[in-house]
């Protein structure tokens, strides 16, 4: 796996071992960046981050901060490899490794740091559906999150589109490569 655009393009990737982590796949996460274009001047966050290849991605493409989510120790230690190859050729990035666990973190992250453009999250498919629920009805993440687009990667079976609270908008489900992405915005 590399950095597939911008000023990082080829560089490789780390993912973690197991089956824990399963990465955006090629085709996917291109046909994603394709689709965003420019995002110089954006700021982004990658939930579930796992390899952290979404948020290093888009910092190669020119967003100007990247928000790393991770619970996994194993994982975390993964995305801060990564992170080290590919700072240098971002220099107006800024980059911070968030260990904590979504959703709750975000009562923390409210206070710490502002919201971003885009939020990439890539859950374990198993408890996508429970997830994408328990973050979109989390008190902290509504307040926080108000003009950030949230994009989800969909499992193989498609998730109940009745778990939006009447404060989101699904704005479109997009088929991107061999994968499925909802975009969401707060309304």
């Amino acid at each position: 796996m590399e950095i597939l655009g911008g000023l990082a393009k080829g560089i490789p990737l780390k993912v973690p071992s197991g089956l824990t982590v399963r990465p955006t796949g090629v085709r996917s996460r291109r046909a994603l960046f394709d689709m965003l274009g420019d995002l110089r001047g954006r700021s982004v966050m990658d939930l579930f981050a796992g390899s952290g290849a979404l948020g290093l991605e888009a910092a190669s493409r020119g967003a100007v901060r990247a928000d790393f989510v991770e619970m996994s120790p194993a994982a975390l230690s993964v995305i801060r490899s990564n992170l080290a190859k590919v700072e240098k050729f971002c220099p107006d990035c800024r980059f911070s490794v968030i260990a904590g666990k979504a959703p709750e973190c975000f009562r923390q992250l409210a206070v710490r740091m502002p919201p971003p453009d885009l939020i990439f999250a890539d859950p374990p498919y198993a408890e996508s559906a429970e997830l994408l629920s328990a973050l979109l009805e989390n008190e902290a993440f509504l307040g926080w999150a108000v003009p950030s687009t949230l994009i989800w990667e969909l499992p193989d079976t498609r998730p109940s589109l009745k778990v939006f609270p009447k404060e989101w908008k699904l704005c479109a489900v997009r088929e991107l490569g061999a994968s499925r992405f909802l975009f969401v915005r707060r309304v």
